[in-house]
């Protein structure tokens, strides 16, 4: 009686921790883009000059990073969703912060696969 009342009880907290795994799921999303290479008027733009980019999208999320190409976050907003992002670069005065016109891009975050459903016709007996 003692095996079958601690099997039961793991069962149990087994399948709480996989209720709480379910419900706490997340998914990774990923932005890339290119830099720019040149500025409105066709003057090139060296890298040296671009200050970073700023992101903003429909889950909420927000960043400001420097001069990467990739950006990562996770997010259970799952669905259609917008993010757009700006290149920051320097202007002609010590302190000046040009903004590229906004950039952006649809994106579908898709919720993770549930859990399979329990086993049937499960059954124990002594031998």
């Amino acid at each position: 009686m003692k095996i079958a009342l601690t099997f039961i009880i793991s069962a149990i907290v087994a399948l709480f921790a996989f209720s709480l795994i379910a419900q706490n799921a997340e998914r990774t999303v990923q932005l890339t883009w290119a830099a720019p290479v040149t500025r409105t008027d066709g003057a090139a733009l060296p890298t040296n000059e671009i200050i970073g980019h700023e992101i903003d999208c429909t889950t909420g999320e927000t960043a400001s990073v420097g001069r990467v190409l990739t950006y990562q976050f996770s997010t259970s907003n799952f669905g259609e969703h917008s993010c757009s992002i700006v290149a920051l670069a320097t202007g002609n005065d010590a302190g000046d912060i040009l903004r590229s016109d906004p950039v952006s891009a649809n994106i579908t975050i898709t919720p993770p696969k549930s859990r399979p459903s329990p086993v049937s016709n499960f059954s124990g007996s002594t031998i």
